[in-house]
């Protein structure tokens, strides 16, 4: 990393960046738009829009042409959107609030442009949610698939990052109060749990 940063800006950085395959982000989405068939690429923007706002303003041309569909997790504002207006990002989102104005800039030039936009909204994903025990019994299996185990980790210590974050406050947007992790994750039960530990 030290390598890739020391050569920044200069002559050597695309070969020193080839050597040890690490690459800024905006100068990866770059070269991979460059490389791919026009109207080919799909991107899934499952946190902050940061990057891909500033590579649609910097090279509004190639990404236009590259890409076919921007697919994010993020939300839409409900009034709005009943109204009929353009989409705007719900600014409640996690995912939108890391960074707004990034956000605002991509949902308006992206329906300027006519770029495909699919957005997901957290209630989607609260009513898709694959339960505790389908990771449990995929572990629990005669042979666990590596992955399945990896999920099931993943799944756990995500879970109890969010209890913490949850307990901490101020880490995620002030509806993620107690009482609506308890509600969303727990049936309605746990409130009075200790902020620490295993959920």
């Amino acid at each position: 990393v030290r390598r890739v940063l020391a050569a920044a800006g200069t002559a050597r950085e695309e070969a020193v960046c080839q050597e040890c395959r690490i690459w800024p982000g905006q100068a990866l989405l770059r070269s991979t738009l460059a490389r791919a068939d026009d109207d080919s690429v799909t991107l899934l923007l499952l946190s902050s829009l940061t990057d891909a706002a500033k590579l649609l303003e910097s090279d509004e041309a190639l990404f236009v042409q590259k890409v076919a569909c921007v697919t994010i997790m993020g939300g839409v504002d409900g009034d709005l959107l009943a109204r009929g207006g353009p989409l705007l990002p719900d600014e409640t989102a996690h995912n939108i609030a890391f960074d707004a104005g990034a956000a605002r800039f991509l949902y308006r030039r992206l329906q300027e442009l006519g770029v495909m936009m699919i957005v997901l909204s957290r209630f989607a994903a609260y009513d898709m949610c694959v339960g505790r025990h389908i990771y449990d019994l995929m572990v629990r299996s005669p042979v666990p698939h590596p992955i399945a185990c990896r999920l099931h980790c993943a799944q756990r210590d995500s879970i109890n990052a969010m209890w913490s974050d949850v307990c901490i406050g101020k880490r995620l947007p002030a509806r993620c109060s107690k009482a609506w992790f308890c509600e969303t994750f727990c049936g309605g039960a746990g409130e009075g749990r200790p902020d620490r530990g295993f959920i």
